[in-house]
């Protein structure tokens, strides 16, 4: 029987954003390169970065030093911003109804120290009973290590007792591997469908 929620945020609470510019295009139109050559200045500090190892001036400073070029903060604006970070109102509906019922509900999400201010300044993660950051917490999804950190926060609950929706199959694996039940999210239609057969269960 399912007693608890886990939400992964951007793709699930949010809509698709795989149509926005990725940031690696913002960043070769900013430094005049192909995205070929603006990609691997950012992608070998990527995971510290999710994992708030690094700080944005640190990212930025080693993307100075690798190009020669000088970039201004006000510059810097390669990242999605709160119009397309916003979270669905279906969604927030849904987390709402949960809650109205008893269920704990909780966040669990990879984020950069950058969005996640973003999203934090913009309410994104209000709502929510708890909260895991990638950035925070020093892990990212697939770590294990971000999952059970999650699982603690249930406190009472087994991992077999608690739905873990993520709209990445390779991210829903550990969770799988915790025991916990996996929901794919495709749309936010699905999700509400599928978490609202779940209630149907009890």
């Amino acid at each position: 029987m399912i007693r608890g929620f886990l939400f992964d945020y951007d793709g699930v609470m949010t809509k698709n954003n795989n149509a926005n510019t990725p940031p690696s295009e913002k960043l070769a139109d900013l430094l005049h390169l192909s995205v070929d050559e603006a990609a691997p200045l950012f992608i070998a500090l990527w995971p510290d970065y999710l994992r708030g190892k690094i700080t944005d001036e640190a990212l930025w400073h080693s993307i100075e030093e690798q190009t020669g070029q000088a970039i201004p903060v006000a510059q810097r604006d390669i990242w999605s911003k709160w119009e397309q970070l916003k979270p669905l109102p279906e969604m927030q509906a849904l987390i709402t109804t949960l809650q109205q019922e008893g269920y704990p509900v909780g966040l669990l999400t990879n984020v950069t120290p950058t969005t996640e201010q973003e999203v934090s300044e913009g309410g994104g993660y209000d709502g929510f009973d708890f909260r895991i950051k990638s950035c925070e917490v020093g892990y990212a999804k697939p770590d294990p290590e971000i999952y059970t950190i999650a699982l603690e926060h249930f406190k009472g609950l087994s991992p077999k007792e608690i739905a873990y929706i993520d709209d990445r199959e390779r991210l829903l694996v550990p969770a799988r591997a915790l025991g916990m039940t996996a929901i794919l999210s495709t749309s936010s239609e699905q999700v509400v469908t599928d978490v609202m057969s779940l209630l149907g269960q009890r």
